[in-house]
């Protein structure tokens, strides 16, 4: 505690401007816990979520160097009127297809081009969909709360149910601790396409079906399981009617957002994926006690859960609807555990998510479903304040252990960038499982015996004449083709090295590397990154526009 105060402070005397982001911070907080104690959940829950807000610009979370460092390379293909599939630093090169499709980059180069550093830039989105999931989240608490309850109740079990989400260890750590840029945005967007489900805006979920397909493919079938069970749940049943929608609009927007999984699965056998993180996707499971403990980042978290046996005593388990959404994500919740991991484990491309910890999203949302709709009324008993008060006050300790004074500067980015992003262990993590993954071993009885020049990705790229054949250390296979002169290469890897053989060695020719997918027009300097802007925009702005036709029409 001593070590983390005198950090605060050395921090505060360097960079004075981080004094006001923390009094910013800290009156949205005590604001928060106030209104709480006194029972006005709905300015507590305004409150703590401007607390997250700030707090995501000024954060250094785990995962933030690696996707800063795809986006300035996004936004540097972009300037140059050439959007490929491949991104290169320095020697190590990412088929942004898999895992990271390039398209949650571009919605950062806008601002990039505006000034912001790559870092900022993608913060800024972050905090684009946060604030899209917390108001959305409002609205689909509210639409889903007993319509018997007056409207001050319903407003206050709304904005408990918030609360609680928002609080959980999972969600806000998920957004400020690690940073997780894909994942988050994609898992933003649940509460709107419920929304626009229940109100039959079936081409706005479809638009928003195919906007999270094609931002993080991997994390799609969790956020479709949260979406389809919450809204099959919440509402009157219409039973084939229900399951028509819900297919027309995941299938509309699988098909919509065709290129974003394609490469994906196309190019999934070239590259380590799994294999080559530092964690296997079998040793992310965790024992069912993890779930209740408070410093467990990646857990529900124990107020999470007692917020919901306080529900259940209180008014038992609900209707058979609400019982389904529990049963569902106790269900979800084991398969989560070291106990439940021999089932997990043979579900077909499970281990695409990398990581277990990322269904807690739908364990986390499918439970506060569940007690927005079994909650009888807009209860204001100490039980439920000091729940509130201790999910809060916890997670403003965690929070605030990781704001960093050098996010307020944004002076990362540029080539720099990529040299501190390369020299950094968490860049690791996002570059590993991007390693090339070469065919078995015979491959290496068919490579002549030489003579071979070794050179560097690189090297290839720029444009090589040699007269001999190459060796590329961890030289890509998914992505790219390899062409000498006009004819493309035979290449063939073996161990950690990929082999460009020369057609007529000897003579000297070029040889370049061409990314598979490549557009090259001068127009996508100025156009692309505003157009797609356009759409977001027109995206977030579609519910309030039809609110207020309807409220015309009346």
């Amino acid at each position: 505690m001593t070590d983390l105060l005198t950090t605060a402070l050395r921090s505060v005397a360097e960079n004075p401007t981080f004094l006001f982001v923390l009094l910013v911070v800290g009156v949205s907080l005590v604001l928060a816990l106030w209104f709480t104690l006194r029972a006005r959940y709905p300015a507590a829950a305004a409150m703590y979520a401007v607390f997250l807000a700030i707090s995501i610009l000024f954060s250094r979370g785990q995962d933030i160097v690696h996707h800063a460092a795809r986006a300035y390379a996004v936004a540097d293909q972009v300037k140059h009127g050439a959007l490929n599939s491949y991104l290169f630093f320095g020697d190590v090169g990412l088929p942004v297809f898999y895992y990271y499709s390039a398209g949650i980059y571009i919605l950062a180069v806008p601002f990039e081009l505006l000034g912001f550093s790559a870092e900022m830039s993608v913060k800024l989105v972050m905090l684009a969909f946060f604030v899209a999931m917390v108001l959305t989240s409002w609205r689909l608490f509210l639409q889903i709360t007993d319509e018997r309850l007056p409207d001050p109740d319903r407003h206050t079990l709304s904005a408990i149910a918030l609360l609680a989400f928002l609080s959980s260890s999972y969600i806000y750590f998920n957004i400020v601790g690690r940073n997780a840029y894909s994942e988050s945005v994609v898992y933003g967007l649940v509460p709107a396409v419920i929304l626009a489900l229940r109100s039959d805006r079936l081409l706005l979920g479809l638009a928003l079906v195919a906007l999270q397909v094609a931002l993080h493919p991997p994390v799609m079938p969790q956020a479709a399981v949260a979406t389809a069970i919450g809204y099959a749940a919440t509402g009157p049943s219409k039973g084939l009617k229900d399951l028509r929608k819900i297919a027309l609009v995941y299938g509309g927007g699988v098909l919509l957002a065709f290129p974003a999984w394609y490469f994906a699965f196309r190019d999934r056998d070239l590259i380590l994926g799994v294999e080559g993180l530092p964690i296997k996707f079998l040793d992310t499971f965790k024992p069912l006690a993890a779930f209740f403990n408070p410093f467990n980042s990646i857990a529900p978290g124990p107020y999470f859960f007692a917020l919901l046996i306080l529900a259940a005593v209180t008014f038992g388990l609900g209707t058979g609807r609400a019982r389904v959404i529990l049963a569902l994500a106790a269900v979800l919740m084991f398969l989560q555990t070291t106990l439940g991991r021999p089932i997990t484990s043979q579900i077909p491309l499970a281990d695409m998510g990398l990581f277990i910890w990322r269904w807690k999203f739908v364990v986390i949302f499918l439970g506060i479903l569940w007690f927005a709709v079994t909650w009888k009324a807009g209860e204001r008993t100490l039980i439920v304040r000091l729940i509130i008060f201790l999910a809060i006050g916890h997670s403003a300790f965690e929070v605030g252990s990781m704001l960093r004074p050098s996010t307020v500067e944004s002076s990362l980015g540029g080539e720099g960038y990529f040299a501190r992003a390369s020299a950094t262990d968490e860049f690791s993590w996002g570059r590993s499982e991007f390693y090339p993954k070469y065919p078995p071993s015979p491959d290496c009885a068919r490579i002549p015996s030489g003579p071979f020049r070794t050179v560097g990705l690189t090297d290839v790229w720029g444009g090589l004449r040699t007269d001999a054949s190459v060796a590329i250390y961890r030289g890509p296979l998914a992505g790219v083709t390899y062409v000498f002169g006009t004819e493309e290469a035979r290449v063939l890897g073996c161990g950690d090295t990929l082999y460009v053989l020369h057609p007529d060695p000897g003579a000297e020719m070029g040889l370049t590397l061409r990314p598979n997918v490549m557009v090259e027009r001068p127009i996508i300097r100025m156009a692309l990154p505003w157009l797609l802007l356009a759409m977001v925009l027109a995206l977030a702005a579609a519910p309030a526009f039809q609110a207020q036709r309807r409220a015309r029409q009346r």
